[in-house]
């Protein structure tokens, strides 16, 4: 027996919903990707957090590149000067 699936009821499982497509006279928004409807509150919030993460990631980041900066000078035992160390 042959069973027929519907493209419009298969949704995909693993899509996050990147991109929508925003339909304001429905006042709802809709995947562009996998065409599920979303509600736009949670699909609002989820977005602020997910950017909110990137943003402390990119600030942790900065802090270990300053940190390391600072780990590859090193102070002159002659002239007290602080120089950076050559690869």
């Amino acid at each position: 027996m042959t069973q027929i699936i519907s493209i419009q009821d298969h949704k995909r499982k693993d899509c996050k919903h990147p991109s929508i497509l925003v339909d304001e006279d429905m006042r709802y928004i809709e995947c562009a990707d996998c065409h599920e409807k979303l509600n736009p509150i949670y699909w609002l919030k989820r977005r602020a957090v997910e950017e909110a993460n990137e943003k402390w990631v990119l600030l942790e980041l900065q802090k270990q590149v300053k940190k390391t900066e600072n780990k590859v000078r090193m102070k002159c035992r002659f002239c007290g000067q602080f120089n950076s160390i050559r690869a």
